[in-house]
């Protein structure tokens, strides 16, 4: 179950953070902030994430003109743990709540609403680099060699999905939900 973004406001007075991909200009800042339900007044950060952080966190090349899927995170307490919420689906082609919630498990990501969005069609990785960097921000240590596996971990299944769309009895969801079942047990 994912929290509404009105709930997401009211966290033990933590600080949530919103991390735009860099290419965005205001009028598609201000679609993504509707789109995670942000108003002028809720005490949020507000940041940037770029082409140059994204390669240091995802061990990918990443230029700045492709940083645009954005990320609003809610900090939650301790033992809360992480839930995901694509509020934009049709414009997030690659990544699932699933790859996220994977992703997040495996850097070592704890107690945390995210919250994704895009105001035009992405994969969907700047997103996660703002995770981290908003994350890196407030203190917590985001292992380079657990974020790069992470990553690894997001190809593998990106390009299982992909070798077996439209197969019958294949669903990504189904991949997804296994490998979290399995993380878990092992946690």
């Amino acid at each position: 179950l994912t929290p509404s973004i009105s709930q997401a406001s009211t966290n033990s007075g933590k600080i949530n953070d919103v991390i735009y991909g860099i290419a965005l200009n205001e009028d598609e800042k201000n679609q993504v902030n509707q789109a995670f339900g942000i108003k002028a007044n809720d005490n949020v950060n507000y940041s940037s994430v770029n082409g140059k952080e994204a390669s240091g966190y995802l061990g990918i090349n990443a230029l700045d003109g492709n940083m645009i899927s954005s990320v609003y995170i809610k900090y939650l307490d301790e033992n809360s743990g992480i839930r995901v919420n694509i509020v934009t689906p049709n414009n997030i082609t690659k990544i699932t709540n699933g790859q996220y919630t994977n992703a997040a498990i495996t850097a070592g990501i704890t107690n945390a609403d995210i919250f994704v969005a895009s105001p035009k069609p992405v994969t969907g990785e700047s997103a996660l680099a703002g995770v981290y960097k908003a994350l890196n921000a407030k203190g917590e240590k985001i292992d380079p060699k657990r974020a790069q596996t992470a990553q690894d971990e997001l190809k593998t299944v990106i390009e299982i999905s992909d070798q077996n769309k439209g197969k019958e009895g294949f669903d990504p969801k189904e991949l997804d939900k296994v490998i979290i079942e399995v993380k878990q047990k092992l946690a």
